[in-house]
């Protein structure tokens, strides 16, 4: 059940950021297309896995098929659009959704920008969403950023790893002030202070390093972490036996773990999807 409270207070505390940075004071319902870390969390345990799959030949974001997309860059790191263009294409592939097909218990469309290290997109877009509410109402963001942390007393010989926040705060301040390019992991309990997920990013690209071993699992569940990327669309490789392996492994850790599965297109070009659909975007479908 979702938690009403917290998620109040999670609202509330975005309200302060906007008014902070962009001196303005929208009311609590003008954040509906926010998803507070409790509704994310709600979602992410009943989001049928199919709606996180590009299809092949990218023919699920043809039909609108594709339906969560939970690790989107933009230009605030090495990404190519701006907070702007990735929330504008995002609302009109939510508003075509809804429109094509039938209503079921789920948003049209999910999406988180997740830039590296930086809150700064998370922060534009929500405040653009709070300043014209009724233009997002299909459309269902939630507040990222990918973490890279540096953990030297871990023991592994890769002491470095990556983890995608989502439902987080990107106006703390106490967040803001200690975040760097390489993150202690100390950080963790800041950027989970409202029921934040964590989820360990593209495992399946760190298989050679930690990767998915069985030590550095319990690792990761030590220090906070509470979601895996199993749906992760790593383009280009996709189809690999081996990539279709790794993701079977992730989901079975998600299951062995009781991690959140998420996942996502990991785009750095200019569209929400990838730059290898960029015909399909210029075609109408956004």
């Amino acid at each position: 059940m979702i938690n009403k409270i917290s998620s109040l207070s999670y609202k509330n505390a975005l309200i302060q950021g906007i008014q902070r940075r962009f001196q303005f004071t929208p009311k609590t319902a003008d954040l509906d297309s926010i998803l507070t870390p409790f509704e994310l969390q709600e979602l992410l345990r009943k989001i049928p896995a199919d709606f996180y799959d590009v299809g092949a030949d990218f023919n699920n974001i043809k039909t609108g098929n594709f339906r969560v997309n939970l690790h989107v860059h933009t230009r605030k790191s090495d990404g190519s659009m701006s907070p702007e263009e990735y929330l504008e294409q995002s609302v009109r592939y939510a508003d075509k959704i809804a429109k094509s097909k039938e209503r079921d218990s789920f948003p049209p469309y999910i999406s988180a920008a997740t830039d590296h290290n930086n809150c700064e997109a998370s922060q534009e877009i929500i405040a653009m969403i709070a300043d014209n509410p009724k233009k997002y109402k299909n459309f269902r963001f939630a507040a990222g950023c990918e973490f890279m942390f540096l953990d030297e007393q871990s023991g592994f010989k890769f002491p470095a790893f990556e983890a995608v926040g989502l439902g987080i705060n990107p106006f703390s301040q106490e967040l803001l002030k200690k975040l760097s390019v390489f993150n202690p992991i100390n950080l963790i309990n800041i950027i989970k202070e409202f029921g934040a997920i964590l989820s360990y990013a593209h495992p399946a690209r760190f298989a050679q390093g930690n990767g998915v071993q069985p030590e550095f699992i319990q690792y990761l569940k030590r220090i906070g972490i509470n979601g895996i990327e199993s749906n992760y669309q790593y383009i280009g490789i996709k189809s690999s036996p081996e990539l279709s392996e790794q993701i079977q492994e992730s989901k079975k850790i998600a299951a062995e773990n009781d991690w959140f599965e998420t996942g996502g297109t990991d785009t750095h070009g200019k569209n929400i999807f990838h730059q290898k659909v960029q015909k399909i975007i210029s075609g109408g479908l956004c």
